[in-house]
């Protein structure tokens, strides 16, 4: 035993029975307390003024020599240094089983040293771990995220929070396979969770169109788990904001799926439900474009490009998707005039944009302004090629369909 420790039971022992005695002695001074036999109270008396005498030389001399701050101190640092030890020895030991080949056992060891109460007491290292993954995440350094929450499952393996995070950051990485075992393991722990169904769903979804011009059959299989996933989300939505979002998911979800029918019937639900939100008409017209329903698009399109012509805030995605609609819909030159403009300022807004360069030398085509067609599509083109090394932003499917193009205007790719 600890000899910090026994001075301290020592200390405290010693001052117990000095107040007991001096309260006793004092009592029977005062008549309060009688003693049957006299030399009882006598020898109480000595007793007191021997303990009087030790305490006095004692504190005089520094006999004891003990401070109880300091013994306290040690008594903790005694405690960690064993416990530092045996971390120590477990430590040696699994690095003894992997040396031997006993993997499995190694691999049990270390993983209960991650976890053990040394690493959570006395040094937050999985917090740090977390908040440095948050702070990667939100500041868009994907690999650096993933290398922080890695070590913080290791050391937290049931937080769902982490796995939501890590899950997603793996997604934008397009490391799908990852991503869909993180939330699988999450999926275990809390099947009703509505931000692990979220991600789950939004998971399922970039992965399903991933795979979709190469492994139609595996694809269509994560587009129906994606859809089991935001019926899910709608059943265990606890606000208005949830209930919307998975509105929206399942919205989203058919449109990529191509099933037109289901995704038209909920965006327009959805415009119903949310009459000022633009962003849902905007989608139901590119909805409709996909749908060869070019005629409703670009009426849609045109009160879009109107509306927000008068506020003087046409976003890209409106001239563009206008511009194409009309180069696709029987059009009067009127239209296509009215619908170049819509093009034009598109790109202006958003010159970096492809598919709005993709647009207009469309309109230019149907007006009979073939130079400035194939000018336009050209940019469209170079610019989709010049995104090729960015998996966020390459449209490959859209940079294959604008040399296809060309090659059928008789342009050289």
């Amino acid at each position: 035993m600890d000899i910090e420790f026994l001075k301290l039971i020592l200390a405290y022992s010693l001052v117990a029975v000095f107040v007991f005695t001096a309260i006793v002695t004092s009592l029977s001074l005062v008549g309060w307390a009688r003693f049957i036999d006299q030399d009882q109270q006598k020898t109480l008396f000595k007793v007191l003024i021997v303990e009087v005498v030790v305490v006095s030389v004692g504190f005089f001399a520094n006999l004891l020599e003990f401070n109880p701050a300091t013994a306290k101190h040690q008594i903790v640092a005694g405690a960690f240094s064993d416990r530092k030890q045996q971390f120590t020895t477990t430590l040696a030991l699994a690095r003894k089983k992997y040396e031997d080949g006993d993997l499995k056992n190694a691999y049990t060891l270390v993983n209960d040293l991650f976890r053990s109460s040394e690493l959570a007491e006395y040094f937050p290292i999985r917090d740090l771990f977390i908040l440095n993954g948050d702070i990667a995440k939100k500041r868009n350094f994907l690999v650096e995220a993933i290398e922080s929450y890695g070590p913080a499952l290791k050391l937290d393996p049931n937080n769902i929070e982490i796995m939501v995070n890590a899950g997603d950051v793996q997604r934008q990485l397009q490391n799908y396979e990852a991503a869909e075992k993180l939330y699988e393991r999450a999926m275990s722990s809390q099947s009703q969770n509505w931000n692990v169904l979220n991600g789950y769903y939004n998971c399922l979804r970039r992965y399903a169109a991933f795979l979709a011009d190469e492994y139609p059959k595996i694809s269509d299989l994560k587009f129906q788990k994606a859809s089991e996933m935001v019926s899910q989300m709608k059943s265990v939505s606890s606000d208005a904001s949830q209930k919307r979002i998975s509105d929206v998911a399942k919205g989203v979800l058919h449109w990529e799926w191509k099933r037109y029918d289901i995704a038209r019937v909920t965006y327009q639900q959805l415009i119903d439900n949310y009459p000022e939100e633009n962003r849902f008409k905007e989608d139901l017209a590119a909805i409709l474009v996909e749908m060869k329903e070019y005629h409703e698009a670009k009426l849609l399109f045109a009160k879009l490009y109107n509306n927000e012509k008068q506020s003087n805030k046409v976003s890209w995605f409106v001239g563009s998707g206008y511009a194409e609609a009309a180069s696709k819909d029987t059009s009067d030159k009127k239209e296509l005039r009215i619908a170049l403009d819509a093009g034009l300022l598109a790109i202006s807004n958003k010159p970096d944009d492809p598919f709005s360069y993709y647009a207009v030398a469309m309109v230019y085509r149907k007006l009979g302004m073939d130079n400035d067609a194939v000018s336009y599509l050209r940019r469209a083109e170079s610019q989709e090629a010049s995104r090729d090394t960015n998996m966020h932003t390459y449209d490959k499917t859209r940079h294959l369909m604008y040399k296809k193009i060309l090659r059928e205007w008789g342009v050289k790719t």
